[in-house]
């Protein structure tokens, strides 16, 4: 399986005012937007071809697309009205029918093993259409929790009810086998949504492969806040696509996009101080801080966690580079 189909439409409504100027699929973690790490794992885990759906501030996303070199071919599928997780899946059957594909959700953040996930579905999947990952998650009534036997073949779907029977959630990335163009409506007549409408219908046929990192919904505030001194991968080095489109008109977009970051920290209760780099963040106030560093350049291999861990400094990074020289600060 070389395919794969990104999943970075969303407007992320409760991820505002960070969604207000920005695309949630480019929401920075460690300096590198959720939208080039996932299409890091794509590519080191054999993945070729890649198409990604846009939609909300799509110009944005293209943008940061076109001015990257990934290594895998990436396409841009523009939407100017969203035809929901299954309608992009459909809509795009040309694609992969013969081939199967990735499916992902770009606006979560992971270091799950796509290349191990892969590797179960070509020798486990047999006659299941699709594989599923799964994690453990803290909030189950939020998430579609899967119940799977030893095997791990699925016997029961949840999609975001009350009193879900365990924390076994669906990780939204799915291995699909080409029997499953079959399964999906063409053309769809409306919008409709993966996995509610879908892999809901598909107990017994499909198997769960479990992830034991970190996997998380950033989808709201104090989720992605958190994200960034809970999530252990420095980025492996600096993206110049992210840095190319924080330049554009001036730096427009860093200096709105720290205004934003500060806001949602404060809504989430924390101090928050704008930073030239990360050794002007002292951590004064030590673990039990609410104080939150927004850090415009950080060098590479910074790792906000890490800081969290030895400094106790709480950290959001804009940017990372190759060195870090405050006085060529903006």
């Amino acid at each position: 399986m070389d395919r794969a189909i990104l999943l970075a439409a969303g407007e992320g409504t409760r991820l505002r005012p960070l969604t207000g100027v920005l695309a949630k699929c480019l929401a920075p973690v460690n300096g590198r937007p959720l939208l080039g790490r996932w299409l890091d794992r794509l590519a080191a885990a054999g993945v070729t071809d890649v198409r990604v759906n846009t939609g909300y501030l799509a110009g944005q996303v293209e943008e940061y697309l076109a001015a990257g070199c990934w290594k895998c071919n990436v396409e841009v599928v523009r939407e100017p009205v969203l035809r929901g997780t299954g309608g992009t899946l459909a809509d795009l059957a040309g694609f992969w029918r013969d081939e199967g594909v990735l499916l992902v959700h770009a606006d979560n953040l992971s270091d799950l093993d796509l290349a191990a996930f892969m590797r179960f579905h070509r020798e486990q999947s047999g006659a299941q259409l699709l594989t599923l990952a799964t994690f453990d998650t803290t909030v189950p009534s939020e998430c579609g929790i899967v119940v799977s036997d030893a095997d791990g073949i699925v016997s029961g779907f949840f999609e975001k009810q009350p009193d879900p029977p365990g924390r076994c959630a669906s990780a939204a990335v799915f291995a699909l086998n080409p029997g499953m163009v079959d399964v999906l409506p063409h053309p769809p007549a409306a919008p409709f949504d993966f996995s509610r409408d879908v892999v809901s219908g598909l107990i017994g046929r499909m198997r769960a492969w479990h992830h034991h990192g970190f996997h998380r919904d950033i989808g709201e505030g104090h989720r992605y806040l958190s994200a960034q001194w809970e999530f252990p991968e420095a980025p492996a080095a600096p993206d110049p696509a992210w840095s190319a489109l924080l330049d554009v008109r001036d730096g427009a977009l860093r200096e709105a996009l720290a205004q934003a970051l500060g806001a949602l920290a404060r809504a989430a209760g924390f101090e928050a101080r704008v930073y030239a780099d990360p050794d002007q963040a002292t951590g004064t106030s030590g673990q039990g801080a609410r104080e939150l560093a927004i850090v415009l350049r950080a060098p590479r291999g910074y790792c906000a966690a890490q800081a969290c861990r030895e400094r106790g400094v709480r950290s959001i990074v804009l940017e990372v580079q190759e060195s870090c020289d405050a006085r060529a600060m903006r």
